[in-house]
C-alpha cells in the first residue's frame, strides 16, 4: 500500500537538472521544506548530529523538524567550523569529550547521530596502507558508543558497508534505489533501536538499473542525484560523504524516541533481504509503507 502522503511527501522533492535550478529551488523553499533556521533557543534540542560536516544530514533533520507535526530542532557538532554552511544549529568542538553542560544542554536529547568519517573502512584506504586502521581514526578508538550513550537516549552511527567495527546485529543497510533515487550507495546504520526494522538490509539496485557513478560524479551531479541541493557548493569529497535525506528519514522514522518522523516514499524496485530467513526478495518500498 503507497503512503498515503507518497505524491507531497517532502522527501520526494523534483528532480533538478542543474546547479542553477538548484540554486533557485533552494531560495524559494520549495525543495523539500523551508531553508529558514529556527532561533538557538526557540525549540528543544532533540538530535545531536555529530561529525557533521557541512551539513549532510543537517538537510534532513532540517526537513524533519519543519514539517508541522515534528517538535523540536537538531544542533550539529564538529571539529571543523562548519557555521556557514550547517543548516541548523552548530557548535565547533571534538566529541570524544563532549558532556551535555559543554553543549548547553539540560538533559540527554532524544537521538544521537554519527557520521563516523570512514577512511580507516574504505577499500580505497588499503592501496595506500596495509591496514588503514593503524593510520585513520576508529569507532572503537573515540568510543563512539559510550559517547552516543552519554548524550543521548538512542544513536544511529553511520558508515561504510565495509566497515567491521558496526556490530553487526545492530546494522541496517541502506541504498538508494528504494526511494527512487538512481544511487547505488549502499550505507550501513548501527542503531540502538535495530529491533523496530522487519529487514536487515534494504539493498538494490535491481539489475540493469541507471545509477550515478558516485565515485566520479561531480558534487553538482551528487547534488541532484541525492537532492541535497547545497551539496552543488561543497567539495567533491564532502558531497561523495553526504548521506541522501531518504536514508535520513528511513532510518529515523523506526525511531521510538521520534514517533512522529514518517518514513519518505519510493518508486523503484529493489532487493531486501529477509532478517527471519536471510532471503533475498524484489519488493518496492512505495507498496510496503504502511
Amino acid at each position: 500500500m503507497a503512503h498515503p502522503d507518497a505524491e507531497t511527501h517532502p522527501f520526494a522533492g523534483p528532480t533538478v537538472h542543474d546547479a542553477d535550478e538548484l540554486a533557485t529551488e533552494l531560495a524559494d523553499n520549495t525543495f523539500r521544506g523551508s531553508c529558514i533556521q529556527q532561533p538557538a533557543d526557540a525549540r528543544k534540542i532533540r538530535v545531536l548530529d555529530l561529525c557533521s560536516g557541512p551539513g549532510g544530514v543537517g538537510v534532513a533533520l532540517r526537513t524533519i523538524f519543519h514539517q508541522p507535526n515534528v517538535d523540536g530542532w537538531f544542533l550539529g557538532v564538529d571539529v571543523d567550523d562548519y557555521t556557514d554552511t550547517y543548516p541548523g544549529e552548530f557548535r565547533q568542538m571534538d566529541f570524544r569529550n563532549l558532556t551535555l553542560d559543554a553543549l548547553g544542554l539540560e538533559e540527554r536529547v532524544d537521538l544521537v547521530w554519527v557520521s563516523f568519517p570512514c577512511l580507516a573502512y574504505t577499500r580505497l584506504s588499503h592501496i595506500h596502507h596495509d591496514d588503514p586502521t593503524e593510520a585513520h581514526q576508529t569507532i572503537p578508538e573515540y568510543n563512539v558508543r559510550e559517547v552516543c550513550e552519554r548524550l543521548g537516549h538512542e544513536y544511529v552511527i553511520e558508515n561504510v558497508e565495509t566497515c567491521h567495527d558496526l556490530i553487526e546485529e545492530r546494522t541496517v543497510k541502506v541504498n538508494g534505489q528504494p526511494f527512487g533515487r538512481p544511487l547505488n550507495y549502499p550505507r550501513k546504520f548501527e542503531t540502538s533501536f535495530h529491533d523496530q526494522f522487519e529487514d536487515d538490509h534494504f539493498t538494490g539496485p535491481t539489475k540493469n538499473a541507471e545509477t550515478v557513478a558516485v565515485a566520479t560524479a561531480t558534487s553538482e551531479e551528487l547534488a541532484e542525484a541525492k537532492q541535497i541541493p547545497e551539496a552543488a557548493a561543497w567539495t567533491e569529497q564532502e558531497a561523495k560523504s553526504a548521506i541522501p535525506p531518504q536514508y535520513v528519514a528511513f532510518i529515523l522514522s523506526h525511531c521510538p524516541a521520534l514517533p512522529e518522523v514518517r518514513p519518505p516514499g519510493g518508486t523503484g524496485e529493489w532487493y531486501k533481504t529477509s532478517r527471519e530467513d536471510g532471503q533475498e526478495s524484489i519488493w518496492s518500498y512505495t507498496e510496503a509503507t504502511p
